[in-house]
């Protein structure tokens, strides 16, 4: 009996499409494995397609995100607190009423009892000697610095996406691999049985092949859980939690293929425009404001007052109009302003030390990248000739095969739907690892752009993630024999 493994494939289009055919046959063992449970969407006529692309995850990152959300906060928080900085040396205007009723003395000219008064009092501090100027200073510096942050926000929200969305795609292969596998394992299980029925073989014999055969099964089941889980996990960040899509399309990432330039080119980018370095210097810049603003606090304040006011009864002290000068002269604090310098000084101080910290681990971190799309690309040119390695003896064994010859092709069609789930693994590393150094230098992750120093920026090309949708394949998915 021939097993249901023996699938026709030509080996040029097998080369070219390896992981292509793979990812549109997934698609129909997810509707099955995965569906079954529970109603994928997008249903007809809502926003998400079908299939899910990476370009419309990533161009459609919801700002509604609770890590976008709390980032955003923040800068309305910074926002909030320089409008709160800016109104103590704005313009103050207060009406003020008095209810009063008095025993006037006997020699007073107006014995009358109501001495209420009605006042519109206008107030402005004019000058501080440079306290309120350094405390704006620090609040601009303070929203810039969360404004970066939003940004860094934003674009690690948008690698952990494209994260989710490969991991969808290797949970996939990983089920055409497992299904293969245990398919594979069940027929051997299944002619040692007939064998050992005419008594070709022992039973210790049937009982090892029955054992291999449940633990593929075993694995099959784990990969078709992880299909359905790495599917919320992307719903989860794509803020549609719930929906766990059917289709996901393989992305055609053309900016795998260019070769990285000099680390030291990336290094001084980094040191430059690394989103949450330029955060930390803003930072240490609104630390160096405050203290200014809190020496300060020993020096006059100077205000201007305006009154306007309307009595009940006429005295002789009593003014309708009331402009003056004053300047307030700390001569005491009781050490207040001693505490405040200390407490912004020591501040500062640990803002500069998280600084220096950042600055290294921004290097560390932009020197590892860079190795890691070195080791990457050799990866992926071992996994290639590993593919043609399995491309040929999978047309050996299909040759013997057909001549019903003893052959181990089960075997084979497992070993290359491996060698493709290795390949793809290492494409989608590659392509990770590209964002995370883009965004490292300050860069936008989304829309790709050519990192510097590469032939692509050389020539003014964007390279990008075009999604082409390969040609989809129907095919059953294979169901579990049974025993």
């Amino acid at each position: 009996m021939k097993p249901a493994l023996a699938v026709q494939y030509s080996r040029q289009a097998m080369r070219k499409k390896m992981i292509g055919v793979a990812i549109c046959l997934a698609t129909v063992l997810v509707s099955s494995a995965v569906l079954a449970e529970e109603k994928a969407l997008p249903a007809p006529g809502q926003s998400i397609p079908q299939p899910l692309t990476l370009d419309y995850v990533l161009s459609t990152v919801d700002d509604n995100h609770p890590d976008v959300q709390s980032a955003q906060a923040q800068v309305d928080y910074q926002i909030a607190l320089q409008n709160q900085v800016e109104s103590e040396t704005g313009l103050n205007i207060t009406l003020q009423g008095k209810a009063s009723y008095i025993e006037p003395p006997a020699i007073s000219p107006d014995q009358s009892n109501n001495d209420s008064r009605l006042s519109l009092l206008v107030q402005k501090n004019l000058y501080d000697f440079g306290r309120s100027n350094a405390a704006s200073a620090a609040a601009v510096a303070e929203v810039k610095g969360s404004e970066q942050l939003l940004m860094m926000t934003k674009n690690k929200h948008r690698i952990d996406i494209m994260a989710a969305f490969f991991e969808v795609l290797l949970a996939d292969l990983t089920y055409i691999r497992d299904n293969e596998a245990m398919a594979t394992a069940y027929v051997q299980y299944d002619h040692m049985r007939q064998r050992n029925k005419v008594g070709e073989r022992s039973d210790i014999d049937v009982m090892e092949l029955k054992k291999d055969y449940e633990e593929a099964r075993r694995k099959l089941y784990t990969s078709r859980s992880r299909q359905r889980s790495t599917r919320s996990r992307l719903a989860n960040m794509m803020n549609r939690p719930g929906e766990l899509v059917a289709e996901v399309a393989d992305p055609t990432l053309t900016m795998n293929d260019e070769k990285p330039g000099d680390v030291d080119q990336y290094l001084r980018l980094a040191e430059e425009n690394n989103t949450q370095l330029k955060a930390l210097r803003l930072g240490v810049q609104a630390a160096e404001n405050r203290v200014k603003s809190a020496r300060a606090g020993i020096r006059p304040v100077l205000k201007g007052r305006l009154e306007v006011s309307d009595y009940a009864r006429e005295m002789g002290g009593y003014n309708d109009y009331e402009a003056s000068l004053i300047l307030d002269v700390p001569l005491w604090t009781g050490g207040a302003v001693q505490a405040g310098i200390a407490k912004e000084t020591a501040n500062l101080q640990r803002l500069r030390a998280q600084l220096r910290a950042q600055e290294m681990q921004v290097q560390q971190a932009v020197l590892e990248t860079w190795q890691a799309l070195d080791y990457l690309r050799a990866e992926r040119e071992e996994t290639q000739s590993l593919m043609d390695y399995r491309d040929l003896y999978l047309d050996r064994s299909r040759a013997l095969y057909d001549m019903e010859v003893k052959t181990d092709l089960g075997d084979s069609m497992v070993k290359i739907s491996d060698a493709q789930l290795r390949m793809a693994r290492a494409k989608y590393k590659t392509a990770l690892a590209l964002a995370k150094l883009n965004a490292l230098m300050g860069r936008p992750v989304y829309p790709f752009e050519a990192l510097p120093g590469t032939k692509s920026a050389q020539a003014g090309k964007v390279p990008g993630a075009n999604n082409d949708l390969q040609k989809k394949q129907k095919s059953e998915p294979a169901e579990e024999p049974k025993q």
